[in-house]
């Protein structure tokens, strides 16, 4: 099915006020089919009622990914990945369900109404960052003395246009007095770091005399500006502060332009500014990001690891590129990635050795980045005598926390040469070992205890296929069909006629919710809604596999057999304790043989 571009779609419905959120994401869900959606990333083709495809969450050579139109939801057989259409836009594009929500909003054409304040407020901010940026080049393109600073810099036309360089002009409130002139609020620019209160209680423009960049949030929209001065001013940049859109510590500098390409190679470049971010890109080292003018967060790190495994750092190698490097770097492999970093002459970035020595130069120093724990001993050997206990108490640190094994070896090897009390390499080389496998023992033997605790907590194991009884597998296969749902429910009524622990269980959970609500089908709200995840499951499993044609009858029937069995255990049971009462084995008797004739006209279970 085709999906059309936003466009396209319906107009934009608003919802009630008072519209619970499940009730914007079931009408999300009704607009959206999500083998539409799912088709957009991998290759689905038809199989039954159903559609399947390679799954993209693991290396999956033979299809094993299947998709339902009807119910709405994903499932592979071999990760056990599932979901909805809003578990796939979290997992592909790594967002949380709120950011998940309000794309597919969008894209169909569903207005997600939180309270009208809210819901125009966050319009009307965006709208003025949309105005404030249209400004902001067009100001660019009238500008001799900015566009002069944009072609020293040597950045061509179509970059910045890409990149959606402005420029804001020297005069005090040009942009304010743009924003005023369109009716907008002066205070909610001030909110969002444009402008800015004088002493007078007039506005004045916080980017003055600067080239603007843009920075972009997840969906592609302006959320804030980082601004260069073009003269001799100070500071040299400015950035916008948090703001409603804008947190400095969760975001980075061209992460919108460079997710794909970090996805593709499971890598980030990490640089310090906004014309290095810029300069890589159009050099085509695309995966390149910056921090936004303040310290390395550990936020940013997460965000990082969202996407990619690795991260190579390229900073400046002055004091305080050094420093910053280390501080990335550790946040970095707190969080679990993979880090190395970029060694540069003193006074190069990325962007002055794109410009001086072209491509080849930068991918030369990338291919000889080192690893975090190789650069941290490169420095340790400069602030530290080798023949001293303090140098080989950090070293020995160093390698004690380092968990690639070829690296480790290598530093190893590389140290061997310089132990103050051994001269033979061979000899050396043990020595370190040894006491590195000592040190790390011991890290083994402090988590053992909390690695036990774990596994006495984990989740239990998936749940055998068949676990109901052919009876139960047809009526609880009834519930998703709305011509047999109602017949069905009914007979969930009466959990204690169900034959399997799993089918009591199963049928008092479906009764509990559906009971007194309005729903005409067991679909994927109401599964998503059940509080036992081991019903949500296997009714999950049930349901993308089971092929037979359902009949109202054939419910009926399944219904009257489970009834009938479980009435007639009861009567067995009670003649067991009435074996002394003639009388009532007798009526018990009778009770019996009507049951089994009952049983036997109701015909066949389909």
């Amino acid at each position: 099915m085709e999906v059309l571009p936003l466009s396209a779609y319906i107009p934009c419905l608003v919802l009630q006020e008072n519209l619970l959120m499940n009730d914007v994401a079931q009408e999300i869900k009704n607009r959206l089919d999500i083998v539409a959606l799912i088709s957009e990333k991998i290759r689905l083709k038809k199989s039954g009622k159903n559609w399947t495809g390679l799954c993209p969450f693991h290396q999956d050579k033979h299809p094993s990914f299947t998709v339902s139109s009807e119910m709405g939801r994903y499932r592979c057989w071999s990760c056990g990945a599932s979901g909805d259409i809003f578990n796939w836009l979290m997992e592909m594009e790594k967002l949380d369900f709120p950011q998940a929500l309000e794309i597919l909003a969008a894209r169909t054409g569903v207005e997600i109404a939180k309270g009208k304040q809210n819901r125009t407020g966050k319009a009307e901010l965006e709208h003025i960052m949309s105005e404030a940026q249209s400004f902001f080049v067009n100001a660019l393109s009238k500008n001799t003395a900015a566009k002069k600073y944009l072609e020293d810099r040597k950045f061509p036309q179509e970059i910045i246009a890409k990149w959606g360089l402005g420029f804001a002009p020297d005069v005090g409130d040009a942009l304010s007095f743009h924003l005023k002139k369109q009716q907008l609020s002066l205070s909610h620019a001030k909110d969002l770091y444009l402008v800015e209160k004088d002493s007078r209680g007039g506005y004045y423009d916080r980017f003055k005399g600067r080239i603007t960049f843009p920075i972009l949030g997840y969906r592609g929209n302006i959320i804030a500006y980082g601004g260069r001065v073009i003269g001799k001013g100070m500071p040299k940049y400015i950035n916008s502060s948090d703001t409603p859109l804008f947190h400095k510590r969760d975001n980075l500098y061209g992460f919108y332009q460079a997710k794909d390409a970090i996805i593709e190679s499971d890598c980030a470049l990490l640089v310090e500014g906004y014309s290095d971010v810029i300069r890589c890109h159009q050099y085509g080292f695309t995966n390149a990001v910056a921090s936004l003018g303040t310290a390395f967060t550990e936020n940013q790190a997460q965000q990082l690891k969202k996407w990619c495994s690795k991260v190579i750092i390229i900073y400046d190698s002055d004091d305080a590129g050094i420093k910053a490097t280390q501080k990335a770097a550790e946040i970095l492999v707190d969080v679990g990635l993979f880090v190395k970093i970029v060694h540069l002459t003193k006074g190069d970035d990325p962007d002055s050795i794109l410009i001086k020595e072209g491509k080849e130069k930068l991918a030369e120093y990338i291919a000889q980045a080192i690893h975090y724990v190789a650069y941290k001993i490169e420095l340790l050997k400069n602030e530290q005598d080798p023949d001293s206990p303090v140098f080989w108490n950090t070293a020995y640190q160093l390698l004690r926390e380092c968990t690639d094994p070829l690296v480790l070896e290598q530093q190893i090897i590389h140290l061997s040469s310089l132990h103050p009390g051994l001269n033979d390499a061979m000899a050396a080389r043990d020595a370190i070992r040894k006491k590195v496998l000592e040190l790390k023992k011991q890290d083994s033997k402090s988590v053992e205890k909390s690695v036990k605790t774990s596994f006495a907590y984990a989740a239990p194991g998936r749940i055998k296929k068949r676990i109901y009884h052919p009876y139960e597998t047809v009526v609880f296969a009834a519930l998703q069909r709305e011509d047999t749902f109602m017949a069905a429910l009914d007979i969930c009524k009466h959990s204690e006629w169900f034959i399997t622990k799993a089918g009591t269980i199963t049928s008092a959970e479906i009764y509990r919710y559906c009971d007194k609500k309005n729903i005409s089908c067991v679909n994927s709200e109401v599964l998503s809604n059940l509080s036992d995840d081991r019903v949500k499951k296997v009714l999950e499993e049930l349901y993308f596999t089971y092929e037979s044609p359902i009949h109202l009858q054939s419910v009926k029937d399944a219904g009257e057999k489970l009834r009938s069995k479980w009435e007639k255990n009861q009567l067995s049971s009670l003649r067991s304790a009435a074996k002394n009462d003639d009388s009532s084995l007798a009526e018990i008797s009778n009770r019996l043989k009507s049951i089994s004739k009952s049983t036997k006209s109701s015909g066949p279970v389909a």
